[in-house]
């Protein structure tokens, strides 16, 4: 992970104190069990946004996920995947705090970033547990905010700690919205953003190793992944809307 300079944290932090909206939430429709002895087809991973409705039931998969629920507001996109098509799927939920932005000037976002590196610690976590127990099944990631961000940096060829080669084979699919490291110009972004890089952008063709089975959503105006801070927080709650979650499940089909 890497870490925000102290300047530009400052900088945030000042510009997210004038104003914060929450993000849309979604509550989980069904309970997510872990892996039985027959493994589905399909697995999808979802990694919530900031302050988003955490999962219940303690964790499993070496505490990695919850027992149950945890997707919140990437749970649309997952269940319109499961209605478009005819194979098995199964849902998780990643553990993590999904810590919210500070609105404290003075914060040094330690908070947040420590959220951060905990899911993504999770997530790696998860996707080799179902990378070993289920061999066959085809991985889906889908991660909104925060959880974009999470997705992104465990994908990332440049993060010290990468995933096996066997766990990466798995993954056919990752659907990211809101990501505060987006880097405009990438073959996988998509939305009505106009160019501009997000809050903190990763390099330039980091995630390229998964540039074939990426897609980067971003809005005009968002907060995150065009680091409009003071007016951009209205735009960054509409990624749980049904039309984006939809468009998005869509382009997953055309993967599995």
């Amino acid at each position: 992970m890497r870490a925000l300079p102290l300047r530009s944290r400052r900088g945030i932090a000042l510009a997210v104190s004038a104003t914060l909206a929450p993000l849309t939430m979604v509550s989980l429709a069904a309970p997510v069990a872990a892996h039985a002895a027959t493994c589905a087809q399909v697995t999808i991973i979802g990694v919530r946004g900031s302050s988003a409705t955490a999962g219940t039931g303690g964790t499993t998969h070496n505490g990695s996920i919850y027992v149950s629920g945890g997707l919140a507001n990437v749970q649309p996109a997952a269940s319109d995947i499961n209605a478009g098509t005819a194979l098995s799927v199964h849902y998780e939920g990643v553990y993590y705090p999904a810590a919210i932005l500070p609105t404290n000037p003075l914060d040094n976002f330690s908070n947040y970033f420590s959220s951060e590196g905990t899911g993504v610690t999770n997530l790696r976590k998860d996707i080799e547990y179902d990378a070993s127990h289920c061999p066959s099944s085809k991985i889906v990631l889908l991660g909104l905010s925060q959880g974009a961000q999470v997705v992104g940096d465990v994908l990332d060829k440049t993060t010290p700690t990468q995933l096996s080669a066997a766990a990466k084979g798995k993954i056919v699919a990752a659907g990211l919205w809101g990501d505060p490291e987006f880097k405009a110009g990438e073959t996988y972004d998509t939305g009505t953003y106009k160019g501009g890089d997000g809050a903190w952008p990763r390099g330039k063709t980091n995630l390229s190793t998964f540039a074939s089975r990426l897609r980067d959503f971003c809005l005009d105006g968002d907060s995150m992944c065009q680091a409009n801070w003071v007016f951009g927080w209205g735009v960054h709650g509409t990624y749980g809307n049904a039309s984006y979650q939809q468009s998005m499940a869509n382009w997953v089909l055309t993967k599995l």
